[in-house]
């Protein structure tokens, strides 16, 4: 299954040389949550340079009342990986960099993003 999604921002650049085509430096990495309150969406992704590509890793959407958190472990459990499975899917749905205009974005710091995000999965 993949685990990234177009990028939706695209202020990432990627550091130049070898090392910068493979992996984002700490720098080269942004955390976004973005709203669309007159569709209740939220969403919150990290974007960063893959193989000189800059793409989005889904963390958190929100449709609704249904909330959806990707899970990094998903390997080791049948339930979380159906859920993964799920997110990603609705994220194609509901995130796509062309319909984007709609959505109020904040980046935040990698700090924040993680409290934000905890928010959303108390029982983590």
């Amino acid at each position: 299954m993949k685990t990234y999604a177009p990028a939706l921002v695209k202020e990432i650049k990627r550091t130049p040389g070898l090392k910068g085509l493979i992996v984002s430096a700490r720098q080269d990495v942004a955390y976004y949550y973005a709203e669309n309150a007159e569709e209740n969406i939220c969403a919150m992704w990290i974007e960063a340079c893959q193989f000189g590509k800059t793409v989005a890793y889904p963390c958190m959407l929100k449709v609704k009342e249904d909330i959806m958190i990707y899970r990094s472990k998903a390997a080791a459990n049948s339930f979380e990986k159906d859920s993964n499975k799920k997110m990603m899917t609705a994220w194609a749905v509901f995130m796509k960099p062309a319909d984007f205009g709609s959505f109020t974005l904040s980046r935040m710091s990698d700090d924040d993003f993680a409290a934000k995000l905890k928010t959303y999965t108390p029982n983590v």
